[in-house]
């Protein structure tokens, strides 16, 4: 059987109407022919009852004819209570032809033809089989059709289907005057307005609830629906009409044969019909779907291509963004470099007087400092990008932070001529942090607020605690922030004036970078400005700060006069700097170019520090460590790794492999005396047995590797001849 029509359209709702409306108006018509039938009685009016023709319609068909049509227009009504209703009708129908035909089969007379009417006691007054057997079932298949189960409703239609010969033969038996399909009493008696009440009752029990039963073909808004319905009348017609043409030519010859086979036609055209509209009906809606489908390919490809593109105008933007991020870098480290190897070479000219030598010393140095910060930045928003920017914890002095952070940007102000104004508590600010980053956080505000202020401008720095938060403020009077801007400020390579034509340089990551660490940290960081020329404030909140009854006070560094520094790099310049760097401050201090010339030398005279590159041709910086750490004996050697691998990940691997301590390049000049310092006391202090009494910081406040003090020993495991 057919699936239940989709009712998602309009129209299938409508076609489901008008099949409803065609059930009422059948059940209309055969409760009206009851009523007609009934009303004959008092009125004593025999037409009513017979419609002119030879046998009356007995007054329990006449109301059955009423009940049922009754129940059907109840049935028709979703309500359900009007369905209950009709179920109790539809029973009392079915009762009535069952008890008629117990009468007709046991030979018995129930009395039931004489409960209103009078009738002889010989069943005269008792209606038909036909009829009674139509009742019966047409009373079961409406209780079934009242029910809410597919299963039901079409198990109700099978049975009218089965039945609708029986009051299609007696309609026809009366038309063609065959008697016998109407006129044997107790087998085919059944008068006309009871064989047409039977038929419209057949008729619309079929039509009732047609989305979910047999004729479920008919409901559908498709064109095989609508040609099932158009031709539904034809095909009941047209075989009964034929029928009556035949018998008019012909005469008497086979009136019960031609009866038969208009009644077998009529329900072979009907089922044929049927078949072929739910065909139809199936390739319109493959028709449909392939239509919706091509639809969607079409639109899915429109998409794609809207996509595609999207995606090419992004690849577009982001090579052009490439292009124009590889040209501002190209300028950012040209520029320092300019000037780093102009003033070289008029230094190395020698015909420069003092005061322009310490100038050029000076340019030098901003130049670098300024060269290094490019470099960490990219390196920084790299991890950024990645994810895999980190910071380690530890108890910080945030006063102390930002201090070293002016202290190295001082330089720069003083050459723009910008004051530097600062406040901050007497006491020290205590705060678990990353060193190294909360005073890059520092850093880059007051550099950013130093490069957009005006020469003669000024740059206020704010250190305060208020209800456990340390607040840091920098303020300057420089060139202002355009409101429509201020939401862009901390994304990174967004810059407010990106053209050549600017006037200050930057690749637009600091102040990114300096958010993404605030995070880190826990705290938050916004900007305000009153717009163009008004100049900018940036404040940071970091949450859990305490003021300390006093500064901790750092740890007296060791002298390192007579100190004996193995430097090895394979790259000559950069080991001429340290040692030359060291002689300044009375080290004693060797290079090697290899980790085998470095071995040599530690046999010949051990050395109190190493200090040694990672990336060496032949063994590296950590085959060195780990061959220095076989031959020591029982004296530790303090070694610490001078490298360009200044990420968080290349520190631990460092100090993993056996380093006390790590430092990037560019070398602060501060940071390895105060490392080299520790290092030389802690190999002292280990010489002779002593644990040291604070472990080495390494540089950006990474965490030393624990060492063990070591016991008493002899210095004969690196001791040898050269």
């Amino acid at each position: 059987m057919a699936s239940p029509v989709d009712l998602d359209t309009q129209r299938d709702r409508a076609a489901i109407r008008r099949l409803t409306h065609l059930s009422a108006g059948a059940a209309g018509g055969s409760l009206l022919l009851g009523a007609v039938a009934l009303a004959s009685f008092p009125l004593e009016w025999p037409l009513l009852r017979s419609a002119g023709r030879l046998y009356e319609i007995q007054f329990n068909a006449a109301l059955g004819l009423v009940v049922l049509g009754g129940a059907l227009l109840l049935t028709l009504r979703d309500d359900r209570f009007a369905r209950l209703a009709a179920r109790a009708l539809a029973v009392a129908g079915a009762a009535l032809g069952a008890a008629t035909l117990v009468e007709h089969l046991a030979g018995v007379d129930l009395r039931m033809d004489q409960l209103v009417v009078s009738t002889a006691s010989d069943g005269a007054g008792r209606m038909g089989p036909p009829a009674a057997l139509s009742f019966l079932t047409l009373g079961v298949a409406l209780v079934a059709v009242t029910r809410t189960s597919t299963r039901a409703i079409r198990l109700g239609h099978a049975l009218a289907l089965a039945l609708l010969p029986v009051p299609l033969l007696g309609v026809l038996g009366h038309a063609y005057d065959v008697t016998l399909l109407y006129g044997v009493t107790t087998v085919s008696a059944i008068a006309f307005p009871a064989a047409v009440g039977l038929l419209l009752l057949d008729l619309g029990l079929l039509l009732a609830r047609p989305e979910r039963g047999m004729l479920v073909g008919l409901a559908g808004a498709g064109a095989g629906s609508t040609l099932a319905r158009r031709m539904l009348a034809y095909v009941l017609a047209l075989p009964a009409a034929l029928g009556g043409v035949v018998l008019a030519v012909a005469g008497d010859g086979g009136p019960l044969a031609v009866s038969a086979l208009v009644v077998a036609l009529t329900l072979l055209f009907a089922l044929l019909v049927l078949r072929d509209a739910r065909a139809i009906d199936r390739m319109e809606l493959a028709k449909v779907r392939a239509q919706r489908d091509r639809d969607a390919s079409r639109e899915e490809l429109a998409r794609a291509l809207a996509r595609e593109r999207d995606a090419r105008a992004d690849a577009e933007a982001a090579s052009r963004a490439k292009d124009v991020f590889l040209a501002t870098l190209s300028h950012e480290l040209r520029t320092p470099l300019n000037a780093i190897l102009g003033w070289t070479l008029l230094l190395r000219d020698g015909r420069v007087s003092p005061e322009k030598a310490a100038r050029g010393a000076a340019v030098i140095e901003r130049n670098g400092r300024a060269l290094a910060a490019l470099v960490s930045d990219l390196l920084d928003m790299s991890r950024v990008a990645a994810g895999t920017l980190s910071v380690t914890r530890g108890e910080v002095d945030l006063g102390a932070a930002v201090r070293r952070a002016l202290a190295a940007l001082r330089p720069a102000a003083e050459a723009r001529r910008v004051e530097l104004r600062v406040a901050w508590p007497a006491v020290a600010v205590q705060r678990s942090g990353d060193a190294a980053r909360l005073e890059q956080i520092a850093w880059n505000l007051v550099a950013n607020a130093v490069k957009f202020s005006p020469p003669g401008g000024r740059v206020d720095v704010t250190l305060a605690v208020a209800a456990g938060e340390a607040v840091l403020e920098v303020k300057d009077e420089g060139v202002g922030i355009d409101p429509t801007f201020l939401g862009h400020v901390f994304e990174p390579f967004v810059q407010a004036d990106g053209s050549a034509t600017r006037r200050h340089g930057g690749l637009g990551i600091g102040l990114a970078i300096t958010r993404t660490l605030v995070v880190a940290h826990g705290g938050s960081i916004e900007a305000a400005s009153e717009g163009r020329g008004q100049g900018s404030t940036f404040r940071v909140r970091l949450p859990g700060a305490r003021l300390a009854p006093a500064a901790v006070a750092e740890a007296p560094a060791a002298d390192l006069a007579g100190a004996r520094v193995l430097v090895v790099d394979d790259d000559e310049d950069s080991r001429e700097v340290l040692l030359q760097l060291l002689g300044s401050w009375g080290v004693r201090g060797r290079g090697a170019g290899s980790a085998r010339e470095a071995l040599e030398l530690c046999r010949c005279e051990r050395p109190d520090v190493v200090l040694s590159d990672i990336a060496m041709p032949g063994e590296d910086g950590f085959a060195l460590v780990a061959e220095l750490r076989q031959l020591e004996g029982s004296v530790h050697m303090p070694a610490a790794a001078v490298t360009a691998f200044s990420r968080p990940e290349d520190r631990a691997r460092a100090l993993a492999a056996g380093f006390d301590a790590h430092l990037g390049k560019p070398i602060e000049p501060a940071m390895l005396r105060g490392t080299l310092a520790d290092l030389v006391r802690r190999g002292r202090m280990a010489a002779v047995g002593v644990a040291p009494a604070r472990a080495v910081e390494p540089a950006e406040g990474a965490a030393s590797a624990p060492v063990a003090p070591a016991a008493p020993g002899t210095l004969a495991a690196l001791s040898g001849s050269c």
